[in-house]
């Protein structure tokens, strides 16, 4: 039985597809440019997963059963309901890639702030672990309810 919110969901689709399209324009221009020597670092090793991620996120076919438009409300509702869930999937993997990808130039900022264009050394040594384990903080595992959530959503794609 169709519950006359189509047009709601249809709405609804497009923002949540705007919202995952900016964030994928976000992550697309991270191009970090770090030195031989530091290509390894955590925050520079963070944003190429960042961006690998949301890559692999855009690269993700589509799940749902896109038959062909038949008019029938009730077969819209279900479309529209499988499209909303696979979006709202998509942009929450892309949000939690660009807070990620954040933390991460918040390190490479803190970095060159600490270093103001010198080579690492001693002097430096405090300051820059400080940074480090202010990156490993915020990138730690997220929370073990959140990581059964993930896995339920994925085992609907």
């Amino acid at each position: 039985m169709s519950d006359g919110l189509n047009d709601a969901r249809a709405i609804r689709i497009a923002e949540i597809m705007t919202d995952f399209r900016n964030l994928q324009h976000y992550l697309v221009q991270l191009r970090p440019m770090p030195t031989a020597e530091e290509y390894y670092l955590e925050g520079y090793s963070l944003l190429r997963e960042c961006t690998t991620e949301a890559q692999l996120t855009l690269q993700q076919p589509f799940s749902g059963s896109a038959g062909a438009a038949t008019g029938d409300p009730e077969q819209e509702r279900q479309q529209l309901k499988a499209i909303i869930t696979d979006a709202a999937v998509r942009r929450f993997q892309c949000q939690r890639a660009y807070l990620r990808a954040n933390a991460g130039l918040r390190w490479m900022n803190s970095r060159n702030s600490i270093l103001r264009g010198q080579k690492p050394n001693a002097s430096h040594l405090g300051l820059l672990q400080q940074a480090d384990a202010t990156l490993r903080n915020v990138d730690r595992p997220p929370d073990p309810r959140l990581q059964r959530a993930e896995k339920l959503i994925q085992r609907t794609h």
